[in-house]
């Protein structure tokens, strides 16, 4: 009867102790801090890190590249096929790569859209681009540069 009671009591003393110090253990969510991450992050208890405030050069790219795309479209819609576009670190120069001839393509282009548009959206030099055949480690080969020189005329150098 005595071994029974000691039992009891253990079990009653362990019940208490895995309530007490077992709730305490367990995980609990984190709390969301008001104004720290996005709504989303904050919600699923992973607050995100802020991005980094942007560079004035940064600024005016990311301006210029969003102003730029109505030329983009005008390119896409004037060449025969896709034309890839992309912007070097230079914020005058447009880098192209259409498909086809480059020899037909680019005098196309550079007289429907780089000579009646560009210098309005701050270009001042295109390189023209193609794709290597056969596939090598530098992918993109330089055929030509258009440049607007001091008379506002624009000039297309085969490379």
């Amino acid at each position: 009867m005595r071994l029974l009671g000691v039992m009891m009591g253990l079990a009653v003393v362990a019940a208490a102790l895995w309530l007490a110090v077992g709730r305490r253990v367990a995980p609990q969510p984190p709390t969301p801090t008001p104004g720290i991450g996005s709504p989303a992050a904050t919600a699923a208890g992973q607050p995100q890190a802020l991005p980094a405030p942007m560079t004035p050069y940064e600024e005016r790219r990311a301006d210029l590249i969003e102003k730029r795309s109505a030329l983009v479209s005008r390119l896409q819609a004037t060449a025969a096929g896709p034309v890839s576009c992309s912007w070097p670190e230079e914020l005058d120069t447009l880098d192209l790569t259409p498909r086809g001839d480059p020899e037909a393509v680019v005098p196309a282009l550079v007289s429907g859209v780089i000579v009646p548009d560009a210098y309005g959206y701050g270009i001042r030099r295109v390189r023209w681009f193609v794709r290597s055949d056969p596939p090598v480690a530098e992918a993109l080969r330089l055929v030509a540069e258009t440049t607007r020189d001091a008379e506002g005329s624009w000039r297309t150098f085969w490379k």
